[in-house]
């Protein structure tokens, strides 16, 4: 049974891999304007990103985002949105900070993720942070796993 367990896993992960990284060429292709088959901080901006988010996934600091590092922040939203909805009780599409709390996060982990001090977390407020946190789900608005609450 455990076997099976993990042979089932192994392939949802390489699904989800498979996927991010489909995610992660179709965004570099449509931010790319200049079709130097990356991303410059400057296009990432004029697509709508923001400077911290593409420092964020600029791993290897060299300026520009490439397929790799795309995929990665194509993975980090699908599970921010997947987490968000685990988290949203009311199915609003947003997670307010009871919804957080009993999901498991502290007041002031939702404080620091609500960037805008709207009182509402959304997929992208959990996308563009370095840690993760999971909450039954694979990872949510990114923080410490389940294990380090």
């Amino acid at each position: 049974m455990a076997e099976m367990e993990r042979r089932a896993a192994d392939k949802l992960h390489d699904q989800e891999e498979t996927r991010a990284a489909a995610q992660g060429d179709s965004d570099l292709k449509r931010m790319d304007t200049n079709k130097d088959h990356v991303v410059s901080e400057q296009e990432f901006l004029n697509a709508g990103g923001s400077k911290d988010e593409f420092k964020l996934y600029d791993e290897n600091r060299d300026g520009v985002l490439d397929g790799a590092e795309m995929a990665k922040r194509a993975a980090a939203q699908a599970s921010a949105e997947s987490d968000t909805k685990l988290m949203d009780a009311n199915r609003d599409r947003m997670v307010d900070e009871r919804e957080f709390l009993a999901g498991g996060g502290s007041k002031d982990e939702f404080d620091r993720y609500d960037r805008n001090r709207d009182c509402l977390l959304y997929t992208s407020d959990a996308a563009d942070e370095e840690d993760s946190v999971d909450l039954g789900g694979r990872r949510i608005i990114k923080k410490k796993k389940k294990d380090g609450f």
